[in-house]
């Protein structure tokens, strides 16, 4: 019997393509994996760099041998640890084993540098720990690698010098010190020079400029028409010490003129002064090498040079470790040159005594001396000042049993607020003796100072008393009391009489041919001049002899006499110009400033600077051979 046949359904497509869509996706995924294909970078692992990673190196000693000491050097052969080695595992290494990495602020900023081949090896620093060796096991060995000998050859570099170490070595305690002194002594230099600070009124300044201008409009011509213009020099004065000094300097001022051609003339006035000769003379020298520009006509300049100096950025007290505590408070203590003249007391005194007269407190203006009063300012030491204190005198008014009424009256000023203090002190302390109504005194104290024999600041050691004590209590010689009197010395002890012959010629020379020293060449003009104009207060016989109209004679122990055109605060910068050596003060004499002459810091002359005629614009020069004191 014949079945019935059943309806065939009919097939949906993707079952009839699903079967080859299998085949070639196996045959797909086979293809790629049998295609040979490289890592990525990501993926490759670099070798150690010796320099950025480290190689951690243990040594491990064969067996029977004691460890040495961890001062002592390996030798060439040494044991790796295997995850210090190139394809090492690491496993069973603990992580406190693994090299430390060289901290990031430690390497070198350019990321293209080649890595350092040299064989020196830089030391570890005592104190620093490394890390723990791991333990290795007894059947497993660590492989062995062969280390080149890092340690320098003796051979090469025999005395051990860091030849390729950017670090310089430190400064030596005696180069140091040596050149803490040389600063000291530049600063001594400066100070030595030291003016005061005073400027000039606004009507003196109208009148010097007034008559720097007409001594060149007066010539008529190109110059009738000159008008005195500013400028500032772009460089100032250098100061290279950097210790502070007595007073902060002010900013030169100098009238100068241009010629036409650019070339200066060589009369310059000094309109304004830094308050330092050496700082004047550093000005000047700036303006003559200064290139001023060529013009149609002459031009007179008012040029202004500062100082490179800066009081609050100043070193005090000096770092000159040799010197004590108390040789740089006196100098901390010097107050300028302002009432340490004879001049100056000699007017104090009577302005003084005029004002008890007035005020009834004595009957006439007269001050008494203190018979058989010695005493002086102690300074046992005697190192060497840059500027020489002048005895002081102090006034006192005394009531009928002796009692001093009220302070004593300082008159004359030593320079130093220490010695001043210590003066003053002298002076309260004193009995004074009855009287029938109160008296006025006057009482004189010298300074226990002796230039001559005093200890030079360039010395090597200082012999300090038991009170002096340097900075820390830094003293580098044996206390030696001196006795408060230094020895007296011979007057021109250290003065050479050839060289003194040299210079007093040299510089009448060099005076003559100046304009500044022309008078000089015509001596009947210069008694002219100095007869219409030589000072009231001061003695002439101190200086001059008597003289015919045919020349000019010194007083008795002089050397020479000149007269310069020039006011009497700028005549020591000329005769340092003139006699090549340095003035610094040294008292004053019959009422006259009194210099020292120092040629390479050796004293060779003495000289008197005598101001006369109107606003002492004139100055008589008294060179000696010895102190006329």
């Amino acid at each position: 019997m014949k079945l019935p046949s059943l309806p065939q359904s009919k097939r949906p497509l993707w079952q009839f393509l699903l079967p080859p869509m299998l085949l070639l996706s196996l045959g797909l995924h086979g293809l790629v994996l049998f295609v040979p294909m490289a890592p990525s970078e990501e993926d490759l692992v670099p070798p150690p760099d010796a320099e950025e990673d480290g190689i951690a190196i243990t040594k491990v000693d064969p067996p029977g041998v004691s460890r040495p000491s961890l001062l002592t050097e390996s030798p060439t052969s040494v044991q790796a640890t295997p995850n210090s080695l190139p394809g090492g595992s690491g496993n069973g290494a603990s992580a406190s084993s693994r090299p430390p990495q060289r901290a990031a602020a430690n390497r070198p900023s350019d990321p293209n540098r080649t890595p350092s081949t040299t064989s020196g090896r830089r030391p570890r620093a005592a104190g620093t720990r490394q890390s723990d060796p791991p333990e290795t096991s007894a059947t497993t060995p660590n492989p062995t690698v062969t280390v080149p000998d890092l340690r320098p050859d003796p051979q090469a570099n025999p005395a051990g010098s860091t030849v390729d170490n950017p670090n310089p070595s430190a400064p030596t305690v005696e180069a140091r010190s040596q050149a803490n002194r040389t600063q000291f002594l530049s600063y001594t230099d400066i100070f030595s020079t030291y003016q005061g600070l005073q400027l000039n009124t606004p009507e003196e300044t109208a009148e010097r400029r007034n008559l720097w201008l007409r001594s060149f409009t007066d010539q008529g011509g190109e110059y009738a028409g000159l008008e005195i213009q500013p400028l500032t020099l772009p460089d100032p004065i250098p100061y290279e010490s950097g210790i502070c000094l007595p007073g902060s300097p002010n900013t030169a001022q100098m009238l100068v003129l241009v010629e036409a051609d650019g070339t200066l003339n060589k009369d310059i006035m000094t309109l304004q002064s830094t308050g330092y000769r050496k700082f004047n003379q550093a000005a000047q020298r700036l303006v003559e090498t200064h290139s001023f520009a060529e013009a149609a006509q002459p031009q007179a300049y008012l040029v202004d040079v500062a100082v490179d100096y800066d009081e609050a950025d100043c070193e005090w007290p000096p770092a000159f470790a040799a010197l004590p505590d108390e040789y740089f408070a006196l100098l901390d203590s010097y107050r300028g040159p302002e009432l340490t003249t004879l001049a100056e007391a000699e007017e104090a005194q009577a302005d003084w005594l005029t004002t008890l007269t007035a005020a009834d407190r004595i009957t006439t203006a007269e001050a008494n001396e203190l018979e058989g009063f010695q005493a002086q300012v102690s300074y046992p030491d005697n190192i060497c000042l840059p500027i020489e204190p002048t005895e002081t005198r102090w006034g006192v008014v005394v009531d009928a049993e002796g009692t001093i009424q009220g302070k004593a009256k300082q008159l004359r000023s030593t320079g130093y607020g220490v010695f001043d203090d210590r003066a003053q002190a002298i002076v309260e302390g004193i009995d004074f003796p009855e009287a029938e109504s109160p008296q006025a005194y006057v009482i004189t104290i010298p300074t226990g100072y002796n230039r001559t024999n005093c200890q030079k600041l360039s010395s090597e050691r200082f012999e300090l008393t038991d009170q002096a004590s340097t900075a820390g209590d830094r003293r580098n010689a044996p206390s030696a009391a001196r006795g408060s009197e230094p020895a007296a010395a011979a007057t021109g002890a250290a003065f050479d009489p050839d060289q003194q012959a040299a210079i007093i010629a040299a510089g009448r020379q060099a005076a003559e041919d100046d304009p500044l020293g022309a008078l000089n060449n015509d001596p009947g003009l210069a008694l002219a001049v100095l007869d219409s104009g030589w000072p009231e207060s001061i003695d002439r016989a101190c200086f001059l002899a008597e003289s015919d109209a045919s020349d000019l004679v010194p007083a008795e122990g002089a050397a020479d006499v000149v007269i310069l055109s020039q006011n009497t605060e700028r005549a020591p910068e000329t005769v340092a110009a003139f006699y090549g050596a340095e003035p610094s003060p040294a008292g004053d004499y019959c009422g006259a400033p009194l210099y020292e002459l120092k040629v390479q810091g050796v004293s060779q002359l003495l000289a008197s600077l005598v101001g006369f005629g109107a606003g002492n614009s004139n100055t008589l020069l008294v060179l000696w051979q010895t102190d006329p004191r």
